[in-house]
């Protein structure tokens, strides 16, 4: 009986998209079958992995329940960064198909996953410095996604190395004064309740293995940015196999690097930005290790030299 309900469950999801699919493209000549069958392809995988996860969170609600109160601070940084990627994908008109959905998913990972790394480190070792350790990377990366967001909103960007070329107050007063009184109040109401949110609640000794979670978090992590990246090059593969048309082909490109926009760990890159443009005014950083912070792909410029790159698009 539970498989049938589960079949019956996925022809009716397979049976509503097509139906979506086909009105999308109603009256259109000749007909484009095969982007049909891609669209509702595309929106039934999306539809199972969002059924899938509804139904992982109802079963297990009561391990679920108990920490996310244990770690709320985490769940703050999930809410901040799901209006963030909200935002961003109204912005950049993305549809919610499945591999914008797989991006958001690695966005959330990504976004949380130096926050909980520490706020693990804190139940293993509940002391303060490692609670003072959590509380600064929780208010950081929360500062960061509502700083970020508003940058966004007014580049379609995330911070790039320029923002911190001639950050001063001269420039902060002109930025305040642009927005206004009250936008500047609703960020300050903003960061009080982010700063409020914080409970440092330690799980007990018998019941917490360190080991064991550090290594879920990390392979799930790594296992999402996988699934996001195998997706994405599946994806584009089928559609130009199936659909095959250069301006839909073309279309589809352009989202791939919307996708990489969202998915990317937004606290890491402040970081980056904020380290290489200290390091491009540091000469003597440029002479100890001769490196430099890229955003691509590792290539010798010189022989001899080489750049680090740390690419958080993509793995």
């Amino acid at each position: 009986m539970k498989k049938l309900s589960i079949f019956m469950l996925g022809l009716l999801i397979a049976f509503l998209e097509t139906c979506l699919a086909l009105d999308s493209f109603a009256g259109a000549k000749p007909f484009p079958w095969n982007e049909v069958l891609y669209n509702s392809a595309d929106h039934v995988i999306r539809d199972v992995l969002i059924v899938a996860f509804v139904w992982f969170v109802f079963k297990y609600r009561l391990v679920v329940f108990k920490y996310v109160r244990t770690f709320l601070p985490i769940l703050v940084i999930v809410v901040l960064y799901l209006f963030a990627a909200s935002f961003m994908i109204y912005r950049l008109s993305l549809d919610f198909g499945v591999q914008t959905f797989l991006s958001v998913i690695a966005g959330i990972i990504n976004n949380m996953l130096l926050v909980l790394l520490v706020a693990l480190c804190y139940q293993k070792w509940p002391n303060k410095i490692t609670k003072t350790c959590y509380f600064f990377s929780y208010v950081f990366t929360a500062i960061v996604i509502v700083a970020d967001t508003v940058y966004f909103w007014q580049t379609t960007t995330h911070i790039e190395s320029i923002l911190f070329q001639n950050l001063n107050i001269h420039s902060f007063v002109g930025v305040a004064n642009s927005f206004g009184g009250s936008f500047i109040f609703v960020h300050f109401i903003i960061l009080g309740i982010i700063v409020l949110s914080f409970k440092g609640i330690e799980i007990k000794n018998n019941t917490f293995n360190f080991k064991h979670f550090v290594s879920i978090v990390v392979g799930f992590a790594m296992f999402i940015n996988v699934i996001d990246y195998a997706f994405s090059i599946t994806g584009m593969y089928a559609l130009k196999k199936l659909v095959g048309m250069y301006a839909v082909v073309e279309s589809e490109k352009v989202r791939y690097s919307y996708r990489s926009v969202i998915s990317m760990p937004i606290n890491v890159n402040f970081i980056n930005k904020a380290f290489s443009e200290y390091c491009s005014n540091h000469s003597c950083l440029r002479n100890i290790s001769k490196l430099r912070i890229r955003s691509h792909v590792l290539l010798p410029r010189n022989p001899g030299e080489y750049h680090i790159i740390f690419s958080f698009q993509r793995m």
